[in-house]
């Protein structure tokens, strides 16, 4: 290991590079010659506070799991498409209260009806305000614990799982569930049951899910968890929301093309 006095710089911007901090390396752009060194020193700290906050922002995003493009600004929220759901009550879970207070959402509705993205866009804004998010599928959370178990770091993955601020199970019901896939889905609801915030979301209303869910048991006790302390979002409708954001994308590419 190095002695610290034999570790020698002969620049600012080396000794900025050795600490980690990118701002220090381009101090001259940022510093003004006619101020005191003290307010110097402090507009250099502000940008770097102001960098590392983003980098910390962009790991935390990567972390999560979260598909990025999944956002409140790429998505309508309107009864048109969504005439079960209480919109104003929606757009407050962008405060993420609901993470405070430990409570739980199920999102419902057929396929295309936009699920992912509203719950993806509640994690983006749940990671922006500084709680731990993560994204997952339920299949490949399922196929990961499978791996877990036969590498013994089983516990170990549960435990991550549980203590997250906020987890986003998403498409409950995409495949039907062995005995062993059924306990290990269990074992995080369980697991986070009046612990974490848990979103979830499924194609199947709660009377169907014993039509994935091999043990009629656990299938009830899970629902039983889920329904406790959650708020339901009832996204039903007739309307594809996916099919007509896919429209609507198209349009505008079109016209962009034509004002070219």
């Amino acid at each position: 290991m190095n002695n610290p006095k034999e570790i020698k710089f002969s620049t600012i911007e080396e000794m900025a590079k050795y600490l980690r901090l990118p701002r220090f390396t381009d101090y001259n752009n940022i510093i003004d010659p006619q101020l005191p060194f003290e307010e110097n020193l402090m507009l250099i700290m502000k940008e770097q506070c102001i960098d590392t906050k983003a980098r910390s922002l962009d790991r935390r995003l990567k972390l999560s799991g979260l598909p990025l493009d999944k956002t409140f600004e790429t998505f309508k929220l309107s009864k048109e498409f969504f005439p079960h759901l209480d919109i104003n009550e929606t757009i407050e879970l962008r405060t993420c209260k609901f993470i405070d207070k430990k409570l739980d959402i199920i999102a419902l509705g057929n396929s295309g009806r936009g699920k992912t993205h509203l719950v993806a866009s509640i994690g983006n804004d749940a990671v922006r305000k500084g709680y731990s998010v993560i994204f997952k599928k339920t299949y490949n959370m399922i196929d990961e614990m499978r791996e877990a178990k036969k590498e013994k770091n089983l516990r170990d993955y549960v435990k991550r799982l549980s203590k997250v601020n906020l987890l986003i199970i998403d498409e409950i019901g995409f495949d039907k569930y062995d005995d062993e896939a059924s306990k290990h889905l269990f074992k995080i609801i369980s697991e986070r049951y009046e612990k974490a915030s848990t979103i979830y979301t499924s194609n199947y209303h709660f009377d169907e899910w014993k039509n994935f869910i091999s043990d009629t048991q656990i299938a009830k006790a899970a629902i039983d968890r889920i329904i406790h302390h959650s708020i339901l979002l009832n996204m039903s409708g007739d309307k594809s929301w996916r099919f007509e954001n896919a429209y609507s994308n198209l349009n505008k590419r079109e016209k962009n093309i034509n004002d070219d």
